[in-house]
């Protein structure tokens, strides 16, 4: 739900680096994640935006398999 910044695609193409082990490897652009609970959303929202900090959404956390899938 992010844009990747370009150098991951030049490391990736130069170095000939599979996509899944970039996204093993680096966070491709992400940076810091803070994780909250899906009701308090709107009020990480507001806070964060009271101090100018940008933030995006790019996820939710699932019941999943057990098992790690790269994209």
């Amino acid at each position: 739900t992010w844009e990747i910044p370009p150098i991951f695609s030049l490391i990736r193409d130069r170095g000939r680096v599979e996509s899944s082990e970039m996204y093993r490897t680096f966070n491709m652009g992400v940076g810091m994640i803070l994780v909250a609970a899906a009701e308090r959303a709107e009020r990480v929202k507001d806070f964060l935006s009271a101090r100018d900090e940008r933030f995006r959404l790019i996820g939710e956390i699932t019941t999943g398999t057990g098992k790690v899938r790269y994209v």
